[in-house]
């Protein structure tokens, strides 16, 4: 019994840190968008503004659906819901995992080939994205989130 609680326990510091650490990527975002909206510096143009309002709005959905995962997780473990897996192209969250990423990449450009067809991918609600957050900070030169 002892055993199997602290390999409960384990499991669950395992998605905390997980999760911690996948909300530090839209966080990292937020902050370096915010940060050029300083009160010490003037207001960029109008499509420049607009464009990082859109990305602000962007990442707090990212968070909220972040934490609703979490909150998943948290009833998924307490036996109240069914992981429910689902179907998903691969392209769409690679194209927003550049976006992301691309007015931080001031080392490098950012370019992004895909293919053609679709490319299926079967998540958990909690995967969302995560695999490729997780490799393009390094590459586009942006900071560790």
């Amino acid at each position: 019994m002892a055993a199997a609680l602290a390999e409960q326990r384990k499991r669950q510091l395992g998605i905390l840190a997980g999760v911690a650490h996948d909300l530090r990527n839209p966080l990292a975002a937020l902050k370096l968008t915010v940060d050029g909206l300083r009160p010490d510096r003037p207001l960029p143009c109008e499509e420049r503004l607009r464009s990082m309002l859109a990305r602000i709005g962007k990442e707090a959905a990212r968070c909220d659906r972040m934490l609703t995962d979490l909150m998943d997780i948290a009833r998924i473990e307490g036996g109240e819901l069914d992981l429910r897996r689902e179907a998903r192209d691969a392209r769409e969250l690679a194209r927003d995992v550049v976006e992301l990423y691309r007015p931080t990449a001031t080392a490098h450009e950012l370019r992004l080939s895909l293919p053609e067809e679709p490319v299926r991918q079967v998540t958990s609600a909690a995967g969302r994205g995560s695999t490729f957050t997780l490799q393009l900070p390094s590459a586009s030169g942006a900071p560790p989130a």
